[in-house]
């Protein structure tokens, strides 16, 4: 699940159906959905993720995630980065609670939002993202607040992770930190079938061997 949700397009999970907001979508961050659904899986994560000094431990916890390990930019010299960009890539989701029994409770995927896809809607779908089965995907066509550009993931992961790296280079910047960043976009390549394409293959060429003179 995301690191850090500020940098995605829109709310990770939106609920329907709690006691508390009956068919109102209630949005939720991806903490909150492990809490409030996936009690298992959030044990594991408070147990072997969050505890982890070399990925989400925090020193300070008020000073937000971006202190986390995982976020810094890495102990290299030199970051390449090639990524297949502009493929409808899943990055919400809208949930409605599946009641079995009186105590028992779980989250399907709410087809019932697919009504919203391609809609701007400021509280429900406010970058206008396609919505099928419940999952809503970004685009081209998606406005991205980290690059202030129209631009969407590989198919896989999503458009704000693939480009991180400018965020590093940021940060390394600000920290004084000698660290040479190229990032290369290569649209329309999905995320593993990227490696069998000749675009991709002659970018990594031109990143490892040097040009004669």
């Amino acid at each position: 699940f995301p690191v850090n949700e500020e940098q995605f397009p829109d709310i990770v999970g939106r609920v329907q159906g709690e006691s508390s907001s009956g068919k109102r979508y209630v949005s939720k961050s991806s903490h909150e959905l492990l809490a409030g659904y996936a009690h298992t899986p959030k044990e594991y994560h408070d147990a072997y993720y969050a505890t982890d000094p070399f990925f989400l431990a925090q020193d300070d916890p008020g000073k937000g995630q971006e202190q986390c390990a995982i976020l810094q930019p890495p102990p290299v010299s030199k970051l390449w980065v090639i990524m297949g960009v502009n493929l409808p890539t899943e990055v919400s989701y809208f949930y409605k609670v599946d009641k079995r029994g009186k105590e028992k409770e779980r989250l399907v995927l709410d087809p019932g939002a697919d009504k919203l896809s391609n809609k701007k809607d400021g509280k429900l779908n406010p970058r206008g993202l396609q919505i099928s089965g419940g999952m809503a995907f970004e685009t081209k066509s998606t406005y991205q607040p980290t690059v202030r550009a129209n631009k969407s993931g590989d198919g896989t992961v999503p458009y704000c992770s693939l480009n991180y790296a400018q965020k590093w280079k940021e940060m390394a910047a600000e920290q004084n930190i000698p660290l040479d960043v190229k990032v290369i976009e290569l649209p329309g390549l999905e995320h593993r079938a990227m490696l069998q394409e000749e675009r991709c293959l002659m970018a990594i060429l031109e990143f490892i061997c040097s040009k004669t003179v």
